[in-house]
């Protein structure tokens, strides 16, 4: 505490809990019947949405609408939605329109804007399927996937939802390609939906991509029961089948190569989400939920490390990062995020000098701090390396880098 008349300032080394941001806010990419603005738009309501977008484009391969309806009819809360611009009024869907949305899809400016978004989290891309399938080639589908993946790949704290062709044997080449991919911050779900909307106007059901409601049942499932909780099992709602019914196991589930996530109807229990797996064939990175955990963790710590523009690189700063990582760690142990019954099996903290740094990380100004979590089994610790470059008590340059090696 230092004192002068009239005045006691007291200097505290433990800050409050940290403000956890949201770990599901949903952003959609595709066409609209009006396009306000060139960035993300936030919507509360389906009614919210269409006094910002209008009403849906009524036509099979734009499948944005429908998707942003049946992600709040199955509970799903504020998202963000990145319109792609507006059909031609008065003037047929071609395949060159197609061919357009595909390459709108792939445009840089879009990638760029939808992963440095700073709030959206799950990446939906309703329209894609509808697109290639018009032009009668998933090629262009894997255009679209790969370029995704690809702008992602820099921003962690994205997870795509994607949906599958809605052919079986379409789904099962995507699949094979996906695989070659092997990222694990991306999952597929198959197949689409027959919705118990009222029929268009030619009196075809209406068909929706799942990638709507499997967001809305990771906002309800991170919501109620914690990001670590798989979002498999969750039962859909205004869902009357999927659009192919798979008797049996999974087509599209291989234990040791990327599966895309089943949606099947059981019998008394409704159509539900039959799969967690990202598109990942490393164990522990193919689950959705380990690989989107890893990131909240990772990211969280990164947040509560920020105070560090403010200090030097000695001791009294690492006992503030590593108390304050304690108590966040021990919070998120208490709610059941982390194996073990003890905090030693959760989770450790490695910062300091011949801790997690040498002399010359020290004299350099590098702070590096090794923060083991137990995500699956206690004691078994997936690792997240903090690096801070300090200069004196500046800031200049600051990364996390996860290890993705086999849990010790």
């Amino acid at each position: 505490m230092l004192d002068t008349p009239g005045i006691s300032l007291t200097e505290t080394i433990l800050r409050p809990p940290l403000a956890e941001a949201p770990t599901a806010v949903p952003l959609f990419v595709g066409l609209t019947n009006v396009r306000p603005v060139v960035e993300p738009v936030w919507v509360h309501s389906f009614v919210h949405f269409q006094s910002v977008f209008g009403d849906p484009l009524g036509h099979p391969v734009s499948a944005l609408s429908d998707s942003v309806n049946h992600y709040f009819d199955n509970g799903g809360g504020p998202c963000l939605v990145l319109s792609l611009g507006t059909p031609s009024p008065g003037v047929e869907w071609s395949k060159d329109a197609s061919e357009t949305l595909i390459s709108y899809y792939c445009e840089q400016s879009v990638l760029e804007m939808a992963s440095s978004h700073s709030d959206a989290t799950l990446i939906c891309l309703p329209d894609a399927v509808g697109a290639a399938e018009a032009l009668g080639d998933i090629a262009y589908l894997q255009r679209v996937w790969i370029a995704w993946m690809a702008s992602i790949s820099s921003h962690r704290n994205k997870f795509l939802l994607l949906d599958g062709p809605r052919s079986l044997d379409d789904a099962d080449r995507m699949r094979e390609n996906a695989n070659r991919q092997g990222i694990s911050n991306a999952a597929v779900y198959w197949p689409h939906l027959i919705t118990d909307y009222p029929p268009r106007a030619n009196g075809s059901d209406v068909v929706v991509p799942p990638c709507g409601c499997v967001a809305a049942a990771i906002y309800k499932t991170d919501l109620t029961r914690g990001i670590w909780k798989a979002p498999a099992n969750v039962r859909l709602d205004h869902v009357l089948a999927p659009e192919t019914v798979v008797r049996g196991r999974n087509p599209l589930f291989y234990s040791d190569q990327a599966s895309f996530n089943l949606i099947r109807t059981l019998p008394g229990q409704g159509t539900r989400i039959w799969g967690c797996r990202t598109l990942a064939e490393k164990f522990p990175w193919k689950y959705v939920q380990t690989r989107r955990l890893m990131t909240f963790v990772e990211n969280n710590l990164s947040e509560i490390a920020r105070f560090a523009v403010f200090e030097t690189n000695d001791e009294i700063t690492w006992l503030k990062l590593k108390g304050l990582s304690r108590a966040w760690l021990r919070r998120l142990w208490l709610r059941g995020a982390l194996a073990g019954s003890t905090e030693e099996d959760a989770f450790r903290i490695a910062l300091g000098l011949g801790e997690s740094m040498t002399s010359d990380d020290v004299a350099s100004g590098r702070m590096i701090a090794r923060i083991g979590v137990a995500l699956l089994r206690p004691a078994e610790f997936l690792e997240i390396k903090l690096t801070f470059n300090l200069s004196g008590s500046a800031l200049s340059g600051a990364g996390t880098v996860l290890d993705e090696g086999v849990p010790e």
